[in-house]
């Protein structure tokens, strides 16, 4: 079989629904996350719109997640059984995307002018229990 290769505008629209499919996939995992957390608030009375979030949070990480993969990061035991790359790729991107969620409020505390001697503590402190929730 004579296999042509793919030209500039199937590679981008290709891209393009990888895109889409990764982003929304994980805008419904961090949009259960937020009504999670929303809904073990509210049974203590404290407010939380922050749905919007999700959304955002999808489609930069989905991006971070496309762009690591294309330079081949964690492509590790490639001939190994099957679980051995499932489980080192699946720890990798969780480092990554967990630095990116790092740089992600520390980005926020510095556009709100919130950014402190007691600032950077105190997002770390708010993003463990996010995390630990």
């Amino acid at each position: 079989m004579n296999a042509s290769k793919p030209t500039l505008k199937q590679k981008v629209w290709h891209g393009i629904k990888e895109y889409f499919v990764i982003s929304l996939y994980l805008w419904m995992i961090f949009a259960l996350f937020v009504i999670y957390q929303s809904v073990i608030l509210a049974q203590h009375d404290i407010p939380y719109a922050m749905h919007g979030f999700a959304l955002l949070n999808a489609l930069a990480l989905a991006k971070v997640m496309l762009v690591a993969r294309e330079f081949n990061f964690a492509d590790n035991f490639k001939n190994a059984p099957l679980i051995v790359p499932t489980l080192f790729k699946s720890a990798a991107f969780a480092v990554v995307l967990g630095c990116f969620k790092i740089l992600e409020a520390i980005g926020l505390v510095c556009i709100t002018g919130a950014l402190s001697a007691r600032a950077l503590p105190r997002s770390a402190a708010v993003l463990s229990r996010a995390y630990s929730s």
